[in-house]
């Protein structure tokens, strides 16, 4: 599992020898599966390794499932750095479902907030990339998904080698893309790793759910036909980016001043589509007169009556 984790890191061109390395931890066995991996790899080149806890405020078991993540990271001797929704954006995710009442759906609203999470503890944490625990079947998940909605750039931006990346968004790569998620269990259970095996109670709402129940299902009726989709959804991810043409041009988010492509971040926009406020946190906002990357632009401070102060709740 190693060797081949190793052979996509040096296929898809992720990672570099000497980095400072984040790693999205959630406490289950991908992303600790990821840890020990790179645990393991990093003295040979000379990594640094720093593990990045997101606390999107569920509760129950997925509270404990990351503080297992941050307690096992410790114990390593890897620095540890933590953050939650309540605290960059006054709520958690529970309350911003409810509060939503079902316009969106838990994983529209927790995945945009979750990505700029991720962002902020990259930046504060100094790292030079971002590694998630995102396996095959994940890879499969999303390429569906996109099918089925449509989603041409989407599916051209899933390609796991290098691609454009703004300043002040720190690149992100997924070294277990060519692994089955059943070889990741296999091998956190055969390496004796710690980790909660539960799901977000929200995702059985999802459309991803039934997805991966027809992977499951195609797998175990024709074997090997999850790789075979996969090297297919690569090529098309290929195509398809070339059918986009040049890379998409930043800005910055006209309320929070983060690279956006858009005036409006995704995360501004989920926010203000639930509790009518963009970002309003100190923490969470970027430089707004600093360069973004290729083509981009600097977007005009934020609009009067949001100020990058403390929370403020409606």
């Amino acid at each position: 599992m190693e060797r081949k984790v190793a052979r996509a890191i040096s296929k898809y061109e992720m990672l570099k020898p000497k980095e400072r390395i984040g790693i999205a931890v959630s406490g289950g066995k991908d992303s600790m599966s990821l840890l020990d991996m790179l645990h393991r790899m990093a003295p040979r080149h000379g990594s640094e390794l720093v593990v990045l806890v997101v606390h999107e405020g569920i509760g129950g078991h997925v509270e404990m499932s990351h503080a297992l993540a941050e307690e096992y990271s410790r114990g390593l001797g890897i620095e540890v750095r933590s953050i939650s929704f309540q605290e960059l954006f006054g709520y958690t995710l529970a309350e911003l479902v409810d509060r939503s009442r079902g316009a969106s759906s838990a994983c529209a609203i927790c995945g945009p907030l979750r990505r700029r999470a991720i962002d902020v503890l990259a930046k504060e944490a100094g790292v030079d990339v971002v590694a998630t625990g995102h396996h095959m079947d994940d890879f499969l998940q999303t390429f569906i998904i996109g099918m089925l909605e449509g989603d041409l750039k989407r599916i051209g931006w899933m390609y796991p080698g290098p691609k454009p990346n703004p300043e002040g968004r720190v690149r992100r790569v997924q070294p277990l893309v060519e692994l089955y998620e059943e070889e990741v269990l296999e091998y956190a259970k055969t390496r004796k790793l710690p980790f909660y095996g539960c799901d977000c109670p929200y995702r059985k709402y999802g459309v991803r759910v039934r997805v991966k129940s027809f992977l499951r299902e195609l797998e175990a009726k024709s074997p090997g036909a999850k790789e075979i989709m996969f090297r297919s959804a690569l090529a098309l991810s290929r195509a398809a980016a070339h059918e986009i043409g040049a890379p998409p041009e930043y800005r910055r988010c006209r309320y929070c001043g983060w690279p956006s492509t858009s005036d409006v971040c995704n995360t501004c926009a989920t926010l203000m589509s639930i509790i009518e406020e963009p970002i309003n946190i100190g923490r969470v906002a970027f430089n707004p007169g600093a360069r973004v990357g290729p083509g981009g632009q600097p977007s005009p401070e934020p609009e009067t009556g949001y100020t990058r102060g403390p929370v403020t709740r409606g």
